[in-house]
């Protein structure tokens, strides 16, 4: 299977959440983000404290593919305030939007690192 087909819900323009960021001059500028479980972390046993995932964000001219370590504490669940969820930016590649070879290859990269970090592989 090309790596196209296996990270086609990833790339696809079409299933991404659309958002807004607005830029320290007040500017809005649209993007389209999706991410990908990639694997749990050891440390706990059912993934959804903690996991790491592949996000991609993709902007005008350019696409940032991320390896994020997600650690979510529930601690705070049930009195009515948010969980306390912490993101970590491992590693970030950024490539043109239609180079696909490139950002296919960086996802690769992205999961073997992930999978070292956790002693998967």
């Amino acid at each position: 299977m090309e790596k196209l087909e296996m990270y086609a819900e990833l790339f696809d323009i079409n299933k991404m959440e659309k958002r807004t960021w607005i830029s320290p001059d007040g500017k809005f500028i649209d993007f389209l983000e999706s991410s990908m479980f990639i694997c749990k972390d050891p440390r706990y046993d059912d993934g959804l404290y903690g996991h790491y995932e592949i996000q991609v964000t993709r902007w005008a001219k350019n696409t940032k593919v991320a390896l994020v370590h997600i650690l979510f504490d529930p601690g705070l669940m049930g009195d009515g305030d948010k969980p306390d969820l912490d993101e970590t930016f491992i590693q970030v590649r950024k490539a043109p939007n239609d180079d696909m070879e490139t950002l296919c290859k960086f996802v690769d990269e992205l999961i073997e690192l992930a999978n070292k970090k956790t002693s998967f592989i």
